[in-house]
């Protein structure tokens, strides 16, 4: 019956009396823990991605008047891991004169400045990776990474061209990181806390309701940061080639792809947390 009301305590106790059994220390159990914690947390994480991209392209499909992806799979739900496969086996071509540390760092860094929020985000009342005291700031600081693994791109590519669009996406994303961040103060202020959980906890009634305007600005500037319409000057495809990305080819792209996808998700994810939680239902 516990797994029926609460899973995750459920599960958490499984894997507690499986490691005390086989003799496993407290700092040894927790190391574990964390481990699998974390890699369930990714790889959730990049599955969700493969779904949202094969949604995505249809959906876009639809607005074209296309059919979108409809070959692989039944309407194409496959299509995204055939493409996963061929990002995976595609050769890796590092042009000459590249800055070698910042050109291969800039892919990870992408990836890892969207991936480790979610250590932070409370996805149920006991499903949780961390509950920091200064949650938001972890989020806001953490997430904020990625612009360096932008600019590390530009100029690792050793290409104009690469480094005018990092300029150029740099420039967007920090603009809008101030209201951003300013906007993230009124939920602070509701709850009394930095702390994600306690946030959640707080609403009793969401605070979209209550601060509908900070919610407004919220929104449009995460659309901002994930490079979405009307914001979508980041790569720049017109003006400069490609955009930051251009000297990347094979698995490297594929991290920036994934990144600006998990990127889109993640966003999606903190403003629920901060404006649409219920947290008398979480409670419960």
């Amino acid at each position: 019956m516990d797994f029926l009301y609460d899973p995750y305590t459920f599960i958490a106790r499984w894997v507690h009396d499986f490691l005390t059994g086989l003799g496993v220390s407290p700092a040894g159990e927790r190391f574990i823990t964390s481990l699998i914690g974390g890699f369930i947390l990714a790889t959730g994480a990049m599955l969700l991605v493969t779904m949202l991209i094969w949604i995505e392209r249809k959906v876009v499909a639809r607005v074209q008047d296309r059919f979108g992806p409809n070959r692989v799979g039944p309407w194409g739900i496959f299509q995204s891991f055939a493409d996963l496969i061929k990002i995976f086996t595609k050769e890796l071509i590092s042009p000459s004169g590249i800055d070698w540390l910042p050109y291969n760092l800039a892919p990870v860094l992408a990836v890892a400045s969207v991936l480790i929020v979610w250590a932070v985000l409370p996805f149920t009342a006991t499903f949780y990776g961390a509950n920091l005291n200064v949650g938001i700031l972890f989020v806001v600081a953490l997430g904020a990474t990625g612009e360096l693994g932008i600019i590390l791109a530009g100029w690792g590519s050793n290409n104009k061209y690469t480094l005018l669009a990092a300029f150029r996406a740099v420039a967007q994303l920090i603009s809008y990181s101030v209201p951003l961040v300013i906007s993230t103060i009124i939920p602070v202020l509701f709850a009394g806390s930095l702390a994600l959980n306690d946030i959640v906890s707080a609403q009793e009634v969401w605070f979209i309701f209550l601060a509908p305007l900070a919610g407004l600005v919220f929104f449009i500037s995460n659309l901002a940061e994930v490079g979405r319409a009307p914001f979508d000057l980041v790569e720049a495809e017109s003006e400069l080639v490609s955009g930051f990305n251009l000297e990347y080819s094979g698995l490297k792209f594929g991290m920036f792809y994934v990144a600006e996808f998990l990127h889109a998700l993640t966003a999606a994810l903190v403003f629920a947390v901060l404006f649409l939680e219920d947290g008398a239902a979480q409670g419960r």
